[in-house]
């Protein structure tokens, strides 16, 4: 970790072990960001797979105020013809991200 560290990206659950991340270890991970000052982009698209066994497995949503959840149709639910996905976060952050994407598109 840099003081130029602007995001940390991570897989919950794990890839390619499956691991899925508790409580415990992402309030970790969240720490080092909100040292840092960084958003969390966590890759949950096998999220729902895993979280049937660990109910109270939490997404880096709920748990960081600067975490960003992404997940899709496409890869857990073999629908790769259904372009559809989604992110979570914060409104804070949704609405940063809602300008960015004007700021890129135009």
């Amino acid at each position: 970790m840099t003081p130029d560290t602007k995001l940390i990206v991570i897989n919950n659950p794990n890839s390619p072990t499956g691991t899925l991340y508790d409580r415990e270890l992402l309030t970790q991970i969240s720490e080092i960001a909100r040292d840092a000052g960084a958003y969390i982009l966590c890759d949950e698209v096998y999220y729902n797979l895993r979280a049937d066994s660990q109910p109270n497995a939490p997404s880096i949503a709920d748990v960081y105020e600067r975490g960003i959840a992404t997940s899709s149709l496409s890869k857990a639910l073999s629908l790769a013809g259904i372009r559809i996905g989604w992110m979570t976060g914060s409104s804070d952050v949704i609405e940063a991200c809602k300008q960015k994407s004007k700021s890129i598109s135009t």
